[in-house]
């Protein structure tokens, strides 16, 4: 599996603090996407909101990582006027691979289709409900199949049962991506020391780290220490010992005393002590769980 973790942790930051909820539809995109309603009758527009802070119409969904089936209201479908669906609105949303090939020429990503196998898209004809402004498509996946994968969906709206009502000029397609996060994922408080040739990156630091699931026992983050370097670290858990070894494509690390780099469950912390390009920099600390990503 092909792990672009740069373009990853670039997404997540761009996007911080998605979560998934059971109360997606009350707290959908974080609170911030609300539908725009227009204050004439006409035209009655419909739309798929993914985002109110870029015209890309991009969505990152993080979800939990289960093995289980797990049936999520993925996107939203909203009819925006002020007052709500006189009638159930049947809007029929459609894949297209092709909007997502356009997104990652535009930003440098590499989203790919998620295979058709790994999921159901339960209700592709999505119901507006009458007196309400949204509907979502529901999609069936099992998360534990996602994971480790830059997977997403290209969606455009391609028709409208009733009749008066439109199909939004620039809403009316995006790309909605889902990351799986496994019991690593999320936040970190990193508190140790780092060594540098250079005195200035020498020192103590205090310092925010986010792990991004990267496999089922891995997170990836980059180093930030007494400055924000460029190097992506992979911590990966032995669920059996809770040792973590650590990797990273960027520079050569040293090798590490197993025992030195371990997970600590029950204060939920990562300890580790490695250094890389010939002990010149060493990186020792704690890092503890302060809350989801």
């Amino acid at each position: 599996m092909r792990i672009q973790i740069n373009k990853a942790l670039t997404a997540v930051f761009l996007l911080l603090a998605v979560g998934f909820s059971s109360c997606l539809k009350e707290k959908y995109d974080g609170g911030r996407v609300q539908p725009t309603h227009s204050t004439g009758s006409v035209p009655q527009v419909v739309e798929l909101t993914l985002t109110a802070t870029s015209n890309e119409n991009f969505y990152l969904l993080a979800v939990d990582n289960s093995d289980a089936d797990t049936t999520i209201d993925f996107v939203p479908v909203t009819l925006a006027t002020a007052a709500a669906a006189p009638v159930d609105i049947h809007v029929t949303v459609t894949l297209d691979d092709l909007l997502i090939d356009g997104y990652n020429a535009a930003n440098g990503t590499f989203y790919e289709a998620a295979p058709a196998s790994l999921y159901t898209i339960l209700n592709p004809e999505v119901v507006i409900p009458a007196g309400s402004n949204t509907g979502f498509l529901k999609v069936k996946f099992k998360p534990s199949d996602f994971i480790g994968h830059d997977y997403a969906f290209g969606l455009k709206i391609s028709s409208i049962k009733e009749s008066g009502f439109t199909i939004s000029g620039n809403l009316n397609a995006g790309v909605a991506a889902i990351t799986i996060k496994n019991q690593y994922d999320g936040l970190y408080n990193a508190v140790g020391n780092f060594v540098h040739p250079n005195p200035d990156f020498t020192g103590s630091y205090d310092s925010e780290w986010t792990m991004i699931t990267a496999g089922p026992t891995s997170v990836a983050f980059q180093l930030n220490t007494t400055v924000l370097f460029g190097v992506i670290l992979t911590f990966t858990v032995d669920p059996v010992t809770n040792l973590v070894s650590v990797s990273t494509g960027n520079v050569v690390l040293d090798p590490i005393v197993p025992a030195e780099n371990y997970y600590d469950p029950a204060t939920r912390s990562f300890h580790y002590n490695f250094s890389y390009s010939g002990g010149t920099r060493r990186n020792t600390g704690v890092a503890t769980y302060t809350g989801p990503r």
